[in-house]
């Protein structure tokens, strides 16, 4: 009896409670943030779906050129897509086209296989391209970029709905860089001992990752950044050399891994990035995300083995080098 007495009376019982007590409240915390972002993001799912009714793309052309925006989907994404394709049309800044590209081997029966809401945007702006080889996230940009090579290519993601301004704020600093790629998400690529340090160890300008990226680097070109798709991503016309559409390779080297297929590309022609925005905040439809790439890549540790796997095919590109200019 006295060492119960002792034991609930000593000090590291009240540790240990303590300790109880600041994981409960921590769970409570972060389940209230998860519910919060849930219901905004349900609500801009709404609010873009009833707005984009009076929508449409923009069918004149900028005086620099055609703006195309490139996305693509699969069948378990079908609810999400459409959201993200409504919060393209409510831009500030219209596009001139939206390009969702699909493989065929996903739809086998074509048009008849996707909802009546999607193919109803065909009215406002939107083409569907078919495509025979299914190249995963690489779809968004591989088949648009080769049919419309004169056009500025935006590629977005399937499961996002973009802020008001995502396209403004992208065509806007591509006529201040009109030779780089503008990406409003970036990771700063670290090089310790001659080789990148993990994938989960950079910094980041997104809202809700462990470190942030110094402010005197955005609006900058850089080398060391790579893109994420995710914020949305700009492509002058025909700016990425034709190694960019090497089948074979991007099947065999990184399938899941277009982010990183990109940044070696840029790399082999040196071409900078910009990011123009020193914090952005991703709004995830959160029923899209069970099937959601990070999964793959960032749980399963994928990201960093692929990027290797590229950097080592290249080698004699000596792309890690260029990584410091």
């Amino acid at each position: 009896m006295t060492t119960k007495k002792t034991f609930w009376s000593s000090q590291r019982w009240q540790s240990i409670k303590q300790a109880s007590i600041i994981r409960v409240l921590s769970s409570i915390y972060w389940f209230l943030i998860k519910i919060r972002d849930i219901t905004s993001t349900t609500w801009l799912c709404l609010k873009v779906a009833m707005l984009s009714k009076f929508f449409s793309v923009q069918k004149e052309p900028y005086p620099f050129g055609e703006v195309y925006i490139s996305l693509t989907t699969y069948p378990a994404r079908l609810d999400a897509v459409y959201y993200t394709l409504c919060s393209i049309l409510v831009q500030k800044r219209k596009c001139n086209k939206i390009i969702l590209t699909l493989f065929k081997g996903d739809f086998p029966n074509g048009e008849q296989d996707l909802p009546k809401r999607i193919l109803l945007l065909q009215k406002k702006g939107l083409e569907l391209l078919w495509c025979e080889d299914n190249l995963k996230s690489h779809k968004k940009y591989f088949y648009a970029m080769q049919k419309y090579s004169n056009a500025i290519i935006i590629t977005i993601d399937d499961d996002t709905i973009y802020p008001y301004s995502t396209v403004a704020n992208l065509v806007n600093s591509h006529i201040s860089h009109p030779h780089a790629i503008i990406s409003l998400g970036v990771k700063q690529i670290e090089i310790e001992n001659g080789l990148p340090t993990p994938f989960n160890e950079w910094c980041s300008n997104i809202v809700g990752e462990p470190f942030k990226i110094a402010k005197q680097a955005f609006n900058q070109k850089r080398m060391d950044f790579l893109a994420q798709g995710v914020a949305g991503v700009l492509y002058p016309p025909s700016i990425l050399p034709k190694e960019t559409f090497n089948e074979q390779a991007i099947k065999r080297l990184c399938i899941y891994a277009d982010d990183f297929w990109l940044k070696c590309m840029e790399l082999m022609a040196n071409i900078p990035t910009v990011c123009p925005k020193t914090r952005i905040k991703i709004h995830a439809i959160y029923f899209s995300q069970e099937t959601a790439l990070f999964k793959i890549n960032i749980l399963e540790n994928k990201n960093d083995s692929q990027f290797q796997a590229i950097l080592e095919e290249y080698k004699d590109y000596n792309l890690l080098e260029k990584l410091k200019a």
